[in-house]
């Protein structure tokens, strides 16, 4: 009898695929920011002018690679990541936010709203960053050669801005573009994100490219003016919890029409796995000092669904929201069906998982960041029974179909129910 998946140990590097407790993830996060500021009090004091300077200087150098083609290790990149963070944790200190402040964290009407210290690291997320500055930079260059200057939008921002101070900073400290080109509007729900913008701004000599700062609801929010850029990325592993669809959906309308969304497009699509063979056995002899890969084996032993729901601009305007008798709201996605013909499918578990392409040459396949990871979902069972039958389970045997729905309210992801025969529904 095939085990709960639960039973599979082990995880892919970096993985996010199993869920955390919300009060363990924050504590842990908390540990780690009273640790540095422990290790900190038995280092030499430095001066604030030496500070910024380091702080400047981190962040100018993990796009700059992007920027001038310099050829950068994976190694190299990692650690100058790890110095960015550490330097920017440095200004989230100078920010002083009280300590419930720093760890709040709560679910919003359209999504689970992160605290800054749980945002703060992704910043770290080497390939993330990568590819985001890398389709920001190529889109940036392209709008500055038919214009004078740009308005980027970017909600849901963090307390970092991850995926565009770096790139501005780099702009700066190489005299690439200056903030006569570039004007940017932050936003985030978050009074200690915003908080911590503002003084990293600041650390970072940036001010004069911030439109503004403002601490506001994006799904609500309406912007001064119409973006060029609408920069967003707002979701965990399997399109998850956060409220990237409901934000982008609401800030569309003040994006120019021969404007850009950035990510420009996201794939999400399903695949049935062996676990013990995607969440283990190809990991064990994987080095951290290389981006993480699929192993061909592990890519030969699925059984891929196919595409769910595909997120562009056209795609996400044209979005059809279904109103529940409840009060919840669904988005309708495609129908997949479970190949007749397939094996196994006792022992398999049904992965949904997301490629991204931002723009031009970034893109981020599954694996390479925290939020394109594959995640399990625990409740569809093919062509057999568990032994610990949970409320949600969904029942499947092989030539069935699956309906995707999205959810929007609460913690956002994926639904899959049953589709009915086509003759049932005639």
């Amino acid at each position: 009898m095939f085990a709960r998946p639960q039973d599979i140990s082990g995880r892919p590097p970096a993985a996010e695929y199993a869920d955390a407790e919300p009060d363990a993830t924050t504590q842990s996060l908390l540990n780690q920011s009273l640790r540095q500021q422990l290790m900190q009090l038995n280092q030499t004091d430095i001066t604030t002018a030496t500070r910024l300077q380091t702080l400047r200087t981190s962040f100018a150098s993990l796009t700059r690679h992007l920027i001038t083609g310099t050829s950068v290790s994976y190694q190299e990149q990692i650690a100058l990541h790890d110095q960015a963070y550490q330097q920017a944790m440095l200004s989230m200190q100078a920010a002083n936010l009280p300590e419930e402040m720093l760890t709040s964290q709560f679910v919003h009407a359209h999504g689970l709203v992160l605290s800054p210290l749980n945002c703060s690291r992704t910043i770290k997320d080497v390939n993330r960053i990568g590819a985001f500055g890398q389709g920001l930079h190529q889109l940036i260059s392209q709008q500055l050669t038919k214009q004078p200057a740009i308005h980027i939008l970017y909600p849901a921002c963090g307390p970092f801005a991850p995926l565009l101070l770096p790139l501005l900073a780099a702009y700066k400290d190489e005299a690439i573009f200056s903030s006569a080109q570039i004007q940017v509007t932050l936003v985030d729900i978050h009074s200690g994100a915003t908080q911590t913008l503002k003084q990293l701004t600041e650390d970072l000599g940036l001010s004069d490219f911030i439109r503004s700062i403002a601490t506001a609801d994006a799904c609500s929010y309406e912007p001064s003016a119409a973006a060029d850029i609408l920069l967003l990325e707002a979701s965990h592993h399997g399109f998850s919890k956060e409220a990237h669809f409901a934000i982008a959906r609401h800030l569309l309308p003040w994006l120019k029409e021969d404007g850009e969304l950035i990510p420009g497009s996201i794939r999400v699509k399903a695949a049935l796995v062996k676990g013990q063979q995607e969440f283990v056995e190809q990991w064990r002899d994987s080095s951290a000092d290389q981006p993480p890969q699929l192993s061909q084996e592990a890519l030969a032993g699925r059984i891929e669904l196919g595409e769910i729901w595909r997120l562009d601009r056209a795609g996400i305007a044209a979005a059809q929201i279904i109103d529940l008798p409840d009060g919840q709201q669904v988005v309708e996605c495609n129908t997949l069906t479970i190949p007749a013909n397939g094996q196994d499918y006792d022992q398999r578990i049904l992965v949904i998982y997301s490629e991204i392409d931002t723009f031009g040459d970034g893109r981020l396949d599954q694996y390479l960041s925290g939020i394109t990871h594959p995640r399990p979902d625990m409740s569809v069972c093919i062509d057999f029974t568990p032994r610990s039958p949970m409320p949600d389970d969904l029942l499947l045997q092989r030539g069935d179909q699956i309906r995707f729905f999205y959810r929007l309210t609460g913690l956002t992801g994926f639904m899959p129910v049953k589709a009915e025969p086509m003759e049932a529904r005639a």
